[in-house]
């Protein structure tokens, strides 16, 4: 079928609307095979919108593959090779993108090519990205060859901004950035200038474009970072509720928040830090293709945040941008009570998590029981391929107390992977004393329905990833299908996020994952296999259990599981 450009652009924005990772590189695919056709001519600027969507949405194994398709070629434009190398960059692969973007710097100096002087100025300000990144990555501040990088970084973004400072607002705050770094690190990098007069003129000159209609979120993100840099944190927390209003996407704020942690050095502990950074975590999760791993330290923090503390964010923000930072701050409560599974408390296995037992049984009522997969743990791991038996393992609460080492003991009920892949289990007596003493720590989750399989909704999961930290998987979310004891969805997950509970947008439980694979057997295409992630219903789990009115389910064949 020929190459149809129309059709192209409408079948791409579609798959990355629905962050649907499959469709959008069968589309480039198709895009590859039309321009190694002799007989299909294809402008540059659809090829420039193609990796500048891609990397809307962080995609940036498929724009490096399209870059280098497209440089092989020899369809070279500035444009081109700059976002090439930004797909290099942000893949941490800075050799090759310093090269490229030297050569460009090169080629368009505005001395010899006055036409490109804003591709020159991008160029340089990218080969600032990359000195900046490498400084940060290093943390070795007092080795002059690293205090080189920092040089070398405000070197190329002073060059791009005292060139035009209209015009080159993120060369500019990049510079405000560095140089407050370099002097919070004592760098001795000669007579640097003083960052906040640059600040107040690049704060003064967004103002401008906002009362005329003109600012776009990336100058939003520019207004807050001068306000960091001028230590007005509730003029910051202002401009961060336009910021994440706007149509900012997951790669922008991705950025700024990469900025404002690993340049700024913001967290909790700092009074902006509090204000703003829940804020774009929210934003972030809130769009396609964002995630989100947060360490414990910082999960403790803004899960119980200080109530005059939310009482001044709610008075800044008013009802409707608070909104977002409650639900966030519920999303992080709903962690507590997450599980990572292993032979010991240091390497994980699996995942699991707590549940009220009066939602399992009345007989278990003022207790705590945990919930995870059959083959993560059960008492026929013959049976159940290898799973951990109740004896051998042990669960550990990492946002609660990660020394706690908790025990299992009875087996309540277990439903092999033929059939539901789900084990309910009691804790022993001196496990149950502890989580008592801890319960005002936990979340008790409420079990809610799953959303509508619109190709809309999206769903949540909180786990331990390869038995690592905990992560909330947000990614690539979308809700599939469901029928009365299983359910899909596009969430990725990894090795070990095996019992993970899965959640929908009021964060109330709804299941359990429990496998994923290339050819899964749709729920909504009966007999057709595809990419997929599957999940248990939490209903048809609590109905399965003895002690209920349910009457057992009929067996389902296995799939391939996650852990």
């Amino acid at each position: 079928m020929p190459f149809n450009l129309s059709t192209f652009k409408t079948d791409l924005t579609s798959a990355l609307d629905r962050f649907d990772k499959e469709a959008a590189t069968a589309c480039c695919d198709q895009l590859i095979a039309a321009l190694y056709d002799p007989g299909t001519r294809i402008p540059a600027g659809t090829l420039e919108y193609t990796l500048q969507v891609l990397r809307n949405k962080r995609l940036y194994p498929l724009m490096q593959k399209l870059g280098d398709c497209f440089i092989q070629l020899g369809l070279q434009t500035c444009k081109i090779r700059c976002q090439y190398a930004q797909a290099l960059i942000d893949q941490g692969i800075y050799a090759a993108a310093l090269g490229i973007l030297q050569q460009l710097e090169t080629e368009t100096r505005p001395d010899t090519n006055p036409a490109a002087a804003e591709e020159n100025s991008e160029a340089v300000g990218l080969i600032g990205r990359i000195y900046k990144q490498q400084y940060v990555n290093a943390n070795r501040p007092a080795d002059a060859r690293i205090a080189e990088l920092m040089k070398q970084a405000i070197d190329h973004y002073r060059q791009a901004y005292v060139r035009d400072p209209a015009r080159h607002l993120w060369h500019g705050i990049n510079l405000v950035a560095l140089i407050a770094r370099a002097k919070e690190d004592q760098l001795n990098l000669g007579e640097l200038p003083d960052q906040v007069p640059i600040a107040n003129q690049i704060l003064d000159h967004i103002v401008d474009l906002d009362s005329t209609h003109t600012a776009a979120a990336w100058d939003f993100a520019t207004a807050i970072e001068a306000c960091i840099a001028l230590d007005i944190p509730n003029e910051a927390l202002l401009w961060t509720e336009r910021y994440i209003n706007s149509a900012a996407d997951a790669f922008e704020i991705a950025s700024t928040l990469r900025q404002f942690r690993e340049v700024w050095g913001l967290d909790m502990e700092s009074t902006v830090g509090r204000q703003i950074l829940p804020l774009l975590n929210a934003a972030l999760l809130r769009r396609e293709g964002g995630s989100l791993t947060i360490s414990t330290t910082e999960l403790a923090q803004q899960k119980a945040p200080d109530p005059a503390y939310v009482k001044n964010l709610q008075a800044i923000l008013g009802n409707d941008s608070f909104r977002t930072y409650a639900w966030y701050v519920k999303g992080l409560k709903a962690c507590s009570a997450v599980a990572r599974i292993g032979e010991t408390n240091e390497v994980g296995f699996g995942s699991g998590f707590l549940l009220d037992g009066a939602l399992v049984s009345a007989a278990l009522e003022g207790q705590i029981v945990l919930v995870t997969n059959a083959h993560v743990i059960s008492d026929n791991p013959r049976l159940n391929r290898g799973s951990l038996t109740p004896g051998r393992s042990v669960a550990t609460l990492e946002t609660v107390d990660k020394t706690l080492e908790l025990k299992f003991g009875k087996i309540i009920c277990s439903s092999s992977i033929q059939e539901l892949d789900a084990t309910i289990l009691a804790f022993d007596d001196s496990t149950q004393t502890e989580l008592q003493q801890h319960r005002d720590s936990i979340c008790s989750y409420p079990i809610g329905d799953p959303p509508a399989p619109d190709g809309k909704q999206r769903v949540y999961i909180i786990g331990h990833p390869y038995g690592g930290i905990l992560k909330i998987s947000l990614q690539d979310n979308i809700f599939l299908a469901c029928n009365d004891r299983f359910m899909q969805y596009r969430t990725p997950t990894e090795h070990g996020s095996s019992g993970s509970p899965v959640f929908n947008e009021n964060w109330e439980i709804i299941g359990i994952h429990h496998a994923g694979g290339d050819n899964m057997p749709l729920l909504d295409s009966p007999g057709r296999t595809g990419k997929a992630n599957e999940g248990i219903l939490m209903s048809a789990i609590l109905q399965n259990c003895p002690g209920t009115a349910a009457p057992a389910l009929p067996q389902k064949p296995a799939t391939v599981h996650s852990s």
